[in-house]
């Protein structure tokens, strides 16, 4: 036989089978579980159709592929599976868990929100006590975290005292303040505080004087309230 009539017929049979793939139809594709497709081009089903799938809320596409093409009456890959989105659960040290919604117990989905507080009232936190699952399988924050508290707040108010500089708004560990008692009272115990690990340590009280002599020599002792 003639080379060209053989190459002719090779052609005609490829012709002949690629026309009769593409007039093969797929089935309807199957419905995925937390998800649906839609046609991203040509319809109803036939060759050359590519669907894409599509998770629903609270779920994210858990396949490395998301689309199907039909070809020659099937389609050209498995069908895709939807995960549920989930927040990691962490365990930061001296924070525990007080509330939770819907639960304080895993799994944590989408908008499960969870609250804190530290383990004990010595500790301060850092970062928000209330945090929720996003979309996206993260937290709106991280975890917060408690630790020693390291400054003060503003000294405490001692009757008949007054400090001998202003107050400020905060003080660092280990910074001091010194009291001095009003006019007609004296120190009955120490007159300095010391800020530790967020309060106050050290005592300091006025008496009311029974010698007016007391009184001599100090200045600002003599003023009047």
């Amino acid at each position: 036989m003639d080379s060209s009539l053989i190459v002719f017929y090779l052609f005609f049979l490829v012709g002949v089978y690629t026309s009769a793939d593409e007039d093969k139809r797929c089935e309807r594709p199957e419905q995925m579980s937390y998800g649906h497709f839609v046609i991203v081009n040509v319809t109803e089903f036939a060759h050359g159709t590519t669907i894409k799938y599509i998770c629903g809320p609270g779920y994210r596409m858990e396949s490395l592929v998301d689309t199907r093409t039909c070809s020659g009456g099937r389609w050209d890959t498995p069908l895709p599976a939807c995960e549920e989105i989930t927040c990691k659960q962490q365990e930061p040290k001296h924070v525990r868990i007080v509330a939770g919604t819907p639960s304080t117990f895993p799994p944590f989905k989408v908008k499960h929100s969870l609250s804190f507080q530290c383990s004990s009232s010595e500790l301060i936190m850092t970062g928000p006590s209330t945090i929720t699952c996003g979309d996206d399988g993260e937290w709106s924050s991280p975890f917060p975290t408690c630790s020693d508290k390291s400054k003060c707040d503003p000294p405490p108010v001692i009757e008949f005292a007054d400090l001998m500089v202003p107050p400020n708004s905060e003080y660092q560990l280990n910074e001091r303040v010194e009291y001095f008692c009003r006019r007609f009272y004296t120190m009955s115990s120490g007159s300095v505080m010391t800020c530790g690990k967020g309060r106050w340590i050290g005592e300091v009280k006025c008496l009311i004087s029974t010698c007016k002599n007391n009184f001599k020599g100090n200045d600002k002792t003599q003023e009047d309230y």
